[in-house]
């Protein structure tokens, strides 16, 4: 069950919404670089189980528990199980929204070309979908969702929807973290979905450049918070130096934060371990989420440029979120290096500005709104055709004490604005 996100579109009506989380629309590009592809994943023997995660990093595992970071607001868990499956798995996900539920989306039994070890070739059940259906009338079982069946001229519940109750919830000490346990079936997949019951009708987001310091970084997660954003993105060099210790310093303060926070990988944590060590604690760099009437693109550029694996992505990327009409929902996008530096005598964009120009094509082509780079010490916006290009520091190296985050907020209607603060 591995759709290409290149003809996915993201409906604002939440029963759809629902089923193109359940059918792919926001999984990550085939050509995603095996240590992203990596770290999303996790293969447990023990349970005869692999654990995918959406845009996110497995942390912990056993053979009876996982333990992951989401990457987004939201995040989607898929559980496929060969045939020795059997007992209750704990999943955990954390850096998520306080409002979030964890529910069941859909289940479908896994086939031989999936696993040679099963033969499941049920269909996919759509949980909201199928439980929507029941007591519809019908004159065929053809005429009920997967998972009923028509008896009486009304459809009914099969036993396989029973398959979609079958979690339960478990309390954690953090409102950012959630927990669920279910019951593991042999050859089977199901997709769980962490994200709140009813698709948000308005958005507000922090942006957080550079602060070149945990303590200066503490200070502009709490303006975040006096603003009551949803959550907050970090896209400057928010580390004090390019060593593990200052990636581990960084995870404990985003962690005890209570709001999800979305890490865009700077140049210090590109160095570390080649990348490694950020990518195995903090998630993707490369992934996209929907979050109320927005939809967001964050994209790796801590080496200053995106190479051609990069740029093919993120090209899926945009164009799964193409805007068509001015109605369609507003595209916002994360990157640390901005593809131009506006500032030519700066000369602290790309390396090649030719590639910063393929770049800043993609973004027009498909129609995104906004483009936020945090890697220069400065307050700049510019426009390159229809895109708003947001340069951000929350602290100027140069006037230190000018302290700026910029606060997004987005209508109903896709309207929104870009306001920078002080704090």
């Amino acid at each position: 069950m591995m759709l290409s996100t290149e003809k996915c579109r993201i409906p604002l009506v939440i029963s759809t919404f629902f089923l193109s989380m359940v059918t792919g629309c926001f999984q990550e590009s085939s050509d995603i670089t095996t240590g992203q592809r990596r770290v999303s994943r996790a293969d447990i023997p023990e349970s005869d189980l692999v654990v995918q995660v959406n845009s996110g990093a497995v942390r912990e595992t056993s053979s009876t528990s996982i333990r992951a970071r989401s990457s987004a607001p939201s995040a989607r868990v898929t559980l496929s199980t060969g045939p020795e499956a059997t007992g209750d798995f704990l999943v955990e996900v954390f850096n998520l929204h306080p409002s979030s539920q964890p529910r069941i989306l859909g289940v479908q039994g896994v086939s031989r070309t999936q696993n040679s070890a099963c033969a499941d070739d049920s269909a996919l059940i759509v949980c909201a979908e199928a439980r929507d259906s029941l007591g519809s009338p019908c004159a065929g079982s053809e005429d009920c969702a997967e998972g009923t069946t028509c008896i009486a001229s009304s459809c009914e519940a099969t036993e396989r929807l029973n398959t979609c109750d079958q979690m339960n919830t478990v309390a954690t000490e953090s409102s950012t973290e959630f927990a669920i346990t279910l019951p593991l079936s042999p050859c089977t997949s199901t997709i769980v979905e962490f994200a709140p019951e009813q698709t948000p009708t308005q958005a507000k987001f922090v942006v957080i450049g550079s602060t070149s310091s945990l303590g200066k970084l503490e200070s502009a997660l709490s303006a975040a918070l006096d603003h009551d954003a949803d959550f907050a993105v970090l896209l400057g060099e928010n580390l004090d130096s390019a060593d593990q210790s200052a990636v581990d310093g960084l995870e404990i303060r985003l962690n005890r934060t209570p709001i999800p926070v979305v890490f865009v990988a700077s140049a210090n944590a590109n160095i570390i371990d080649e990348g490694d060590y950020a990518l195995r604690l903090l998630g993707p760099h490369d992934f996209i989420f929907p979050w109320g009437p927005a939809r967001f693109v964050t994209f790796f550029t801590g080496n200053h440029t995106v190479d051609e694996l990069g740029l093919t992505r993120l090209d899926t990327f945009l164009r799964s979120y193409r805007r068509d009409t001015d109605s369609s929902p507003p595209v916002f996008s994360f990157t640390h290096t901005p593809p131009i530096d506006p500032n030519g005598v700066r000369n602290l964009g790309f390396t090649h500005r030719t590639q910063g120009a393929r770049v800043l094509s993609l973004f027009n082509r498909y129609g995104a709104n906004a483009l936020f780079a945090g890697r220069i010490n400065a307050s700049d916006r510019t426009n390159f055709a229809d895109l708003d290009l947001w340069i951000t520091s929350a602290y100027d190296s140069v006037l230190e004490n000018r302290r700026e985050i910029l606060l997004v907020s987005v209508d109903a209607d896709g309207t929104y604005s870009i306001e920078p603060q002080t704090f």
